[in-house]
């Protein structure tokens, strides 16, 4: 017993010293008119570069947040609409707007992210199993559109996989498809401001790359 607290007291030490290697950058909530412009370039068979402007819209019934978006290709031509592409808690600090979430954490405002900090989360939707492992490298300076950030880098391993016996009470589920992301999180645009993504086949094969980079922003930050 004796030694289980000693190893809990030294990681306690370890997360606290490298917690000070991190800029203390205040993380606020994302508010209605807050928007985000981002590039992205796709790689597969054909390589697609498009731009997608996001914005909270408004606040919904259940008191969520209703995200917007308007996606187009950089030449200028695409669609001209706003449509929804999404909800959050009125409570988020952090989205991953291509991703669709909030990389699992539901708090984000109140979460300290240190190095080496890891979670997991898993979602089973009708018959489709995903499975994300999260893991905060450290403190990142990027540079993007929008400006150079000093960023979080956060690496990310997913698992989707289908069942191969549907119908059944206990599914069994076959080869999964392997993503790994890589995002950098920085605090004062509620985003991520750079969105690496790589997706492999159940072979392992590598089948599409993309990156996203924010090229402008315009948040309401408290003074």
């Amino acid at each position: 017993m004796k030694t289980a607290f000693t190893a809990i007291a030294l990681l306690l030490v370890t997360l606290v010293s490298q917690a000070e290697d991190i800029p203390e950058t205040p993380q606020h909530p994302v508010s209605i008119g807050d928007s985000w412009t981002f590039k992205r370039v796709s790689k597969g068979q054909i390589t697609v570069q498009s731009r997608t402007i996001f914005k909270i819209a408004e606040q919904g019934a259940d008191d969520q947040y209703i995200i917007k978006s308007l996606s187009g290709e950089v030449s200028g031509n695409g669609p001209t609409v706003w449509r929804q592409a999404g909800r959050v808690d009125t409570d988020t600090c952090m989205i991953d707007f291509f991703g669709g979430s909030t990389l699992g954490i539901t708090h984000s405002c109140s979460t300290a992210f240190v190095p080496g900090m890891d979670w997991n989360t898993e979602a089973i939707n009708k018959e489709t199993r995903t499975t994300q492992r999260y893991q905060v490298i450290g403190p990142d300076e990027v540079t993007v559109g929008a400006g150079t950030f000093q960023a979080l880098k956060i690496e990310s391993h997913w698992e989707v996989a289908k069942a191969v016996n549907t119908g059944k009470a206990s599914p069994k589920y076959g080869p999964p498809l392997r993503y790994h992301f890589v995002y950098w999180y920085a605090p004062e645009t509620k985003t991520m401001v750079k969105a690496e993504r790589e997706f492999r086949n159940p072979a392992g094969a590598v089948e599409t790359r993309s990156t996203d980079e924010l090229e402008a922003f315009r948040v309401q930050n408290p003074r």
